[in-house]
């Protein structure tokens, strides 16, 4: 979109970090825009590159966003909370003509009523995947959960420390016995070592694209997260698509600190101890 046509209002995110950060920044963005009945555009000049993941991973995702190359904002609304994980309330009016939203907006309160991606475009060959995945049929999806095992940075990070192979065990045993559990890694052939998953009918997902790991965590019938924003959106989307139905599991403690994170859980996850 060229900055001649720019619309007279917008809002939009500033984009940072990996795709489950920048999800959540976007997802802020959509929820204010649908309550100051505002459009919504991506500021280009606004979009830090990649920590990790492809650049493009968001815009393949919601395509008919428009791209704004150079937008000014009237108005920069920071998240000023002491924690990336804390819900502070927006204005309920709309504060500006055009506005920017910077911040990390990590929690379930800033989440719009919908937010469904355009996996087709997002996807190509999609349900060539499901096929090679098993998750072709709607039997298939129904006994498939998905698991993330985040190691990586994580293992150098010491903010991310939290031991989770306990609560892995706990909320795999909370599945029926028939249950074919998905694992998603970004180190699959590390994570096929550990004893947890020794005699489960477990399958390690060897995929590379994050839009591929994140579409198949979408068409399965439950979750079990790791403490990552990544997997955190595999579950939205999963419990967006499938409603009530879906059940999915998040470990009570996110971080290896004592920063509080409370406002992260949405409803419909049971949290389990770590």
């Amino acid at each position: 979109m060229s900055s001649d046509s720019l619309p007279v209002q917008w809002v939009a995110p500033r984009l940072s970090n990996g795709l489950g950060n920048r999800l959540f920044q976007f997802a802020n963005a959509k929820n204010m825009a649908d309550i100051w009945s505002m459009p919504l555009v991506f500021a280009m000049n606004y979009v830090l590159p990649s920590e990790h993941g492809d650049f493009e991973s968001i815009f393949k995702m919601f395509p008919l966003i428009p791209k704004v190359w150079k937008a000014e904002p009237q108005l920069c609304v920071e998240h000023n909370g002491v924690s990336a994980f804390q819900y502070i309330p927006l204005p309920p009016n709309q504060p500006s003509d055009t506005v920017l939203l910077k911040g990390s907006w990590i929690t379930a309160k800033y989440l719009p009523e919908t937010m469904e991606p355009n996996w087709k475009f997002a996807v190509p060959g999609s349900e060539e995947l499901l096929e090679r995945w098993n998750l072709s049929s709607k039997e298939q999806q129904e006994k498939t959960v998905f698991l993330h095992v985040r190691l990586g940075d994580y293992c150098v990070l010491p903010h991310h420390q939290v031991p989770l192979l306990g609560y892995y065990a706990k909320a795999m045993a909370a599945f029926p016995e028939d249950t074919r559990f998905l694992i998603f890694s970004d180190e699959p052939e590390k994570a096929r070592t550990l004893p947890v998953f020794h005699g489960q009918p477990c399958v390690f997902v060897s995929e590379k694209d994050e839009l591929k790991s994140l579409y198949l965590m979408t068409m399965c019938s439950g979750g079990i997260t790791a403490n990552s924003t990544f997997s955190y959106w595999g579950a939205y989307f999963g419990r967006e698509r499938l409603g009530e139905t879906y059940k999915c599991y998040m470990p009570s403690r996110w971080m290896a600190t004592d920063e509080k994170t409370e406002d992260l859980y949405p409803s419909w996850a049971t949290r389990i101890d770590t």
